[in-house]
């Protein structure tokens, strides 16, 4: 006779001739989960964070569909990726450097400002040299730099977006997910309202719409520091720790150089369009890239958690490996299906020329299937200390994806462009796989020693 109460599982037997009770310890669901509690408590912060983000850019879109003429809404789209991209390539790996190091730094407050300086300031000089030069090489995007209060703004946004960026970074490190996403709900709903005000007041210029979202995270920081700052979690911060920063370099410049080659192209893309096709045909594609990264985010939430927890104990990597790749092909899943059969009267709520990136919505969003293997495969180098190989590695995958992407909207179209990147990404992830496959079983990580971030030790691919 068995008994599962949730608990203990009762089962009774014969020996002997006697009947002997077999009490065995059984979990209920919660139970099962509890050594998943950090990695699933903090993705799901990150995911809320990012499903309130992607939901509130949504709608600014849309409001800015409604409010702007499209060509606009064209060159606010190409602005925003600019500024993306540049605060990407600002944050110079710190946020990601930290992440693994945090947990052992006994001044991490300091720490982690002297970072935050770095980035914002990199950002500000990164920003004001794109905005310069860029009127040079392309005649739509030179609004830019058209009079000294918009590239004050441009510029401005910029180095708020690479500090947003690294702080973000640093709190999920530290398990405080609350704070993170405070300051991207402040962010998401502020700048509805900042837009709905500038819609009113001013002209209707695309670097109005950018304006808007500039000041949105200047609201998100201001709020979400004086927060922390009431609460004293910010102690022991002089003086800054510049020495140790630059110890970091190497590793940070590697963990940097990997973050920027698998996420640069969400950002190139639409300047891509922009000056291959058109900013109005940028417009419906930023939207259609919005759509489709709201799925691809979701499973990239999941392998920085992966990476953290695996940082503080690696030879349970696997385990937690086999969780967060079952959550990101699942949802990549559900959303390719959703874009396939919802794509176009979501683009279509745009306006009627927004309805024409369907169904390059699609391929975009079924291109998360072979992302999110390549999104565990980069968190398996970075708990292995294999950074500098994969980095190398991935700058390659990187340029390939971009020609590729190129020589499809060349012939092809938004559709030629979406078909020729799906394409790249499934050979991409066919090499990733055996490696990111064999990761799934206790025993298999070969992890390099401490300080040898960057490479060395067993650096299999």
């Amino acid at each position: 006779m068995d008994r599962d109460d949730g608990h203990t599982s009762v089962r009774c037997v014969g020996v002997n001739g006697r009947r002997v009770v077999d009490r065995r310890p059984t979990l209920s669901l919660p139970g099962r989960l509890a050594p998943f509690s950090r990695t699933l408590g903090t993705t799901a912060g990150l995911v809320v964070a990012i499903m309130v983000n992607s939901a509130t850019g949504f709608v600014f879109w849309w409001m800015a569909a409604r409010m702007f003429p499209p060509a606009a809404v064209g060159l606010a789209g190409a602005a925003v990726s600019a500024m993306l991209l540049l605060s990407q390539i600002s944050v110079l790996g710190l946020g990601t450097q930290l992440a693994g190091v945090l947990h052992r730094e006994p001044r991490t407050a300091s720490l982690a400002i002297t970072a935050l300086v770095a980035a914002s300031s990199a950002g500000a000089v990164l920003g004001l040299g794109f905005a310069l030069v860029v009127p040079a090489l392309s005649d739509e995007l030179s609004p830019l730099a058209s009079d000294a209060l918009v590239l004050l703004v441009f510029v401005a946004g910029v180095s708020l977006t690479t500090l947003a960026s690294v702080l973000d970074q640093v709190l999920v490190s530290l398990f405080r997910s609350a704070y993170q996403l405070l300051r991207n709900v402040v962010f998401s709903f502020g700048r509805l309202g900042l837009l709905a005000i500038a819609a009113m007041l001013l002209a209707p210029a695309g670097m109005v719409i950018y304006g808007a979202w500039a000041v949105g995270v200047l609201l998100s920081l201001v709020t979400v520091l004086f927060i922390i700052h009431r609460a004293q979690l910010s102690t022991d911060v002089r003086p800054l720790m510049w020495r140790t920063l630059g110890q970091m370099a190497r590793s940070a410049f590697a963990h940097h150089v990997l973050d920027l080659s698998r996420s640069s192209s969400v950002w190139l893309l639409p300047l891509l369009v922009t000056v291959l096709l058109s900013p109005e045909l940028n417009a419906s594609f930023y939207v259609a890239m919005l759509l489709a990264n709201f799925i691809a985010i979701v499973g990239k939430s999941g392998t920085f958690t992966l990476y953290i927890v695996g940082a503080r104990a690696p030879q349970e990597l696997w385990r937690h490996l086999r969780l967060t790749l079952a959550i990101a092909l699942g949802v990549s899943l559900l959303g390719t299906l959703a874009l396939t059969f919802a794509g176009e009267p979501l683009l279509g709520a745009f306006g009627p020329t927004y309805a024409g990136a369907y169904p390059a919505v699609a391929i975009l969003g079924l291109s998360c299937l072979p992302l999110a293997v390549k999104d565990h495969w980069i968190a398996i180098q970075r708990v292995r200390g294999t950074v500098g190989v994969a980095a190398i590695l991935g700058v390659g995958l990187l340029v390939v994806e971009l020609v590729a992407s190129g020589v499809g909207a060349a012939n092809g179209g938004l559709l030629g462009l979406a078909i020729a990147r799906f394409a790249v990404l499934v050979l991409q992830a066919a090499f990733m796989a055996p490696l990111v496959a064999r990761s799934l079983f206790p025993g298999s990580l070969h992890v390099s020693e401490p300080g040898d971030e960057t490479g060395g030790g067993d650096v299999q691919l």
